[in-house]
Parts: structure tokens; sequence; C-alpha cells
């Protein structure tokens, strides 16, 4: 009899162990879930504060590498070090990576730097841009325009910086910015130190 009851208790045991072990699973699902990295627009000061990359850029192709990744030719960046004109985020494989097509254009905020590895964002960390308006990841319109949103992301990182899409554009923005200035002050304090020094003749000729 005691054999009979035990093997009743197994039967009912083993359902109810399956029951937990199903709501813990389903749990655990929705508690990762909810943990989806999300760009923060009604505290935006400090959810910028949570990425190391925040760009606006516009979707290139989709690289079959292992893992999965996809090309960003940025246009600007809103934070990080300008250095790329073009990165390439990894997929993660995961439940939050965003959708993202060829010629999209898009601001994402990227964990991750340029020249090192950098994380494919995630659905709450893109906005695309559609004819002037910002749409959140469910196709949703945010309500303002590209340049509204791009105001207020310069407003919040202190940062619009556009990267030198090859490497001698970069050195005649140098040359334009530093060394032609540098040149013409030369120049200027050349020619004061000789006006001076004819001036100066004249007082004293010996």
């Amino acid at each position: 009899m005691s054999n009979q009851i035990r093997k009743i208790f197994l039967i009912l045991l083993i359902p109810f162990l399956a029951g937990i072990a199903a709501m813990s699973f389903f749990q655990d699902a929705y508690a990762h879930e909810g943990a989806c990295e999300v760009l923060d627009l009604t505290d935006l000061y400090r959810s910028v504060s949570e990425y190391d990359v925040i760009v606006l850029a516009e979707v290139g192709n989709i690289l079959e590498t292992s893992p999965k990744s996809i090309q960003l030719h940025v246009v600007a960046y809103f934070k990080g070090p300008p250095t790329a004109h073009v990165l390439t985020p990894i997929y993660t494989d995961g439940h939050c990576e965003a959708q993202l097509s060829s010629g999209d254009i898009v601001v994402a905020a990227l964990r991750g730097f340029p020249g090192a590895k950098i994380l494919w964002p995630s659905k709450g960390s893109v906005f695309f841009i559609k004819k002037g308006n910002v749409f959140d990841n469910e196709g949703s319109s945010l309500g303002f325009t590209r340049e509204q949103f791009i105001e207020v992301l310069r407003e919040s990182t202190g940062q619009y910086a556009i990267p030198a899409k090859l490497s001698s554009e970069a050195a005649s923005l140098n040359i334009r910015s530093v060394i032609i200035p540098v040149l013409i002050a030369a120049v200027c304090i050349l020619g004061i130190g000789l006006f001076l020094q004819r001036i100066w003749q004249k007082i004293d000729p010996e």
C-alpha cells in the first residue's frame, strides 16, 4: 500500500515540478525582455551617458560574417570619437536587436567604440528618419522633425561632429583649420617685427 502511495505521489509531483520549471523559464524570459536597452527620450541627459557612441547614419550592407554584422555609414557623431566614417556593429544573436534594412536613415545609440568591438543597436536605441520625421522601431511617429531631434541630441551631448570620409580629406581639413591660420599669424608677426625695427633704426641710427 505504501508503495502505491509513493507512486501516486511521484506521478503528481512530476507535473507540479514541470509547471514550476516552466513558470520560472517564462519569468526569466520576460525579465530578459524587459532588459533591452532604451535611449529614453524623457530623460535624455541621463540616458545618453549609458552609451559609448551615438550617430546619425545610413544603413549599408548586412555582412554575412560570423557573427553577422552591418555597415553604418556615419553622417554625424553626437557622442564618441568621430574617427570612422563606417561603423560595423556585430549581431549578438539575442532578442533585443533592431531590425535594420539597407538604406534606412537612423539615429543609433551604440555600445563599443570605432576601431574596436561595437554592438548591434537594440530596438529601443534606434530611431528612424523618414521624410523628415522621426519614428521608433515599431513605426510610430514621435511627433517631431529630424532637425528638432538633432537639436535635442546636440544639446544633450554637447557634440555634433562630422567624420572625414577619406584620409586626404582629413588632411585638407587640418591644413585649412590649423596650418594656414598659423602661417598667416607668423607672417603678420614677422611684418610687425620688421616695421618696428625700421622705426627703431630711424630713432637710433647707431
